[in-house]
């Protein structure tokens, strides 16, 4: 059922990072998803679940700066480094244009 098709997309997903790069001179050239800096804000309204279901996921799949942690007009921000399947998942998970 529904367990089965999450994890479908999570394998396509992984699969999605690392692709062949064609016309590098080799045929087992591979381009390799690099983690990208993302601030993530947790807007002052967002419920107390919520906000600990995001910071679980960020610490789970991404590498948190924690010395990045401000607050600014009505959010809290954190800078994270996060790959191409990371966001995709988080996105999934949290809705599209929570991350800028």
């Amino acid at each position: 059922g529904m367990e089965a098709l999450l994890e479908a997309v999570d394998l396509k997903l992984q699969q999605l990072v690392v692709r062949a790069v064609p016309g590098l001179g080799s045929q087992k050239a591979l381009e390799v998803s690099r983690p990208s800096l993302c601030r993530v804000r947790f807007p002052d309204d967002l419920s107390v679940e919520e906000a600990a279901e995001r910071w679980a996921f960020l610490r789970k799949h991404c590498r948190l700066r924690e010395d990045s942690i401000a607050a600014e007009e009505k959010a809290t921000t954190v800078d994270v480094l996060m790959d191409d399947v990371a966001r995709a998942k988080f996105e999934q998970r949290f809705g599209p244009g929570v991350l800028p």
